[in-house]
C-alpha cells in the first residue's frame, strides 16, 4: 500500500540498485543501475560504456524503480519515480560520494575490472562522462511489509 509516512530520504540512502526505464525504438529498456540520491534528486553515473545519454536525447522520460525484497525480515518496500531527466557535467565529489555507499570510502579498495571505479573519481577523468540528474514529479513510497514485522505499516 502507498504510505504517506514513507522516509524516502532514508531508505534511498541505504545501498540498493535501481532499475530504470527508458524509451526504446520498440518497448521500454530497462537497466539496472546504482545511482544516489540527493537534494530531492537520484543522480546516476553514465559514460560512454552506456547508452543512457542518447536515449535520454531522444526523450527524457524516464521511471525509476527501487526496492527491497527481503522474505526473512518481512521488509518489502518500493519507491517508484517518473519524470524528465537532465544530462549534467560530471563532478568528482558527487560521484565518489556515489560511489563509496556502494564500495566503501576506500578508492584504492574499490574494483578496477570490469570496471575501472578508481577512475572514475580521479583526475584526469575519462572522457565522456556525465550525471543523469531526476528530480521527480511523481514519487512515491510503498509499504508492502508483512503485518508480523516490524516494518509493516500499524493501523491507526
Amino acid at each position: 500500500m502507498e504510505d504517506p509516512n514513507f522516509d524516502f530520504d532514508s531508505f534511498l540512502a541505504e545501498p540498493r540498485n535501481a532499475v530504470v526505464a527508458t524509451n526504446g525504438r520498440e518497448a521500454p529498456v530497462l537497466r539496472t543501475l546504482s545511482f544516489s540520491w540527493e537534494e530531492g534528486a537520484f543522480w546516476i553515473i553514465t559514460g560512454p560504456w552506456a547508452r543512457l545519454v542518447d536515449r535520454l536525447r531522444k526523450d527524457t522520460q524516464i521511471s525509476l524503480l527501487v526496492d527491497c525484497t527481503d522474505y526473512e525480515s518481512g521488509r518489502l518496500l518500493q519507491v517508484i519515480a517518473r519524470g524528465n531527466a537532465e544530462i549534467l557535467p560530471y563532478d568528482i565529489d558527487r560521484a565518489y560520494r556515489s560511489m563509496a555507499r556502494y564500495r566503501g570510502p576506500d578508492v584504492s579498495q574499490w574494483s578496477t575490472a570490469p570496471t575501472n571505479y578508481p577512475a572514475l573519481v580521479t583526475e584526469p577523468l575519462p572522457p565522456g562522462l556525465n550525471f543523469i540528474r531526476l528530480v521527480p514529479n511523481v514519487l512515491k513510497g510503498y509499504n508492502y511489509s508483512f503485518a508480523r514485522s516490524p516494518y509493516a505499516v500499524k493501523p491507526v
